[in-house]
């Protein structure tokens, strides 16, 4: 098969096998475009979910503005806990929900518990359904001891049957 690197829907598929967790697969489109911010966000969250956060720091690459990157970023450099907090407050939602549930992982990710759980319940009311994702992705990890958590995820399975219900799919 034949990947068009101009082609931004190929580049996104990296964001796709990222939340597979299957990394080495989602830097073969990271490859296709290194300097779009989609491959930057990617890289991001691979190192993240890899438990690469020094790599991360040392990395001199120009982060995307978006989905709570500087707060992260703030978080590993051990910044006092009032800052990461005050800027987890200050990440809103887009319109996008598939950028909202990577602020939710990044919340997560930083100990903002009730902040992520609200944003990740939010995707899902948006229709990025989350799942299985959800019970996979690292950086929710802290999350799904949470009843809210229960809830959440019971809610993203009504969501992914609903919209394979909706496409003609049926899935056993």
């Amino acid at each position: 098969m034949i990947i068009d690197a101009k082609d931004a829907g190929s580049r996104s598929c990296g964001v796709t096998f990222t939340l597979l967790g299957k990394y080495s697969r989602a830097r073969d489109f990271l490859r296709l475009d290194e300097t779009a911010e989609i491959s930057r966000a990617v890289k991001v969250e691979i190192l993240l979910r890899q438990h690469k956060a020094g790599e991360l720091l040392q990395s001199s690459e120009r982060l995307p503005q978006w989905g709570g990157y500087d707060m992260v970023l703030a978080f590993l450099r051990r910044d006092p806990r009032e800052k990461v907090s005050a800027m987890a407050n200050q990440l809103s939602l887009t319109p996008d929900p598939e950028t909202n549930y990577f602020s939710a992982t990044h919340l997560s990710y930083v100990n903002q518990t009730e902040a992520a759980l609200a944003m990740l319940k939010r995707t899902v009311e948006e229709g990025y359904c989350s799942y299985p994702g959800m019970d996979s992705d690292p950086l929710l990890a802290n999350l799904r001891s949470k009843p809210e958590f229960v809830e959440l995820r019971a809610a993203g399975m009504r969501c992914q049957n609903k919209f394979l219900s909706d496409a003609g799919i049926t899935v056993q």
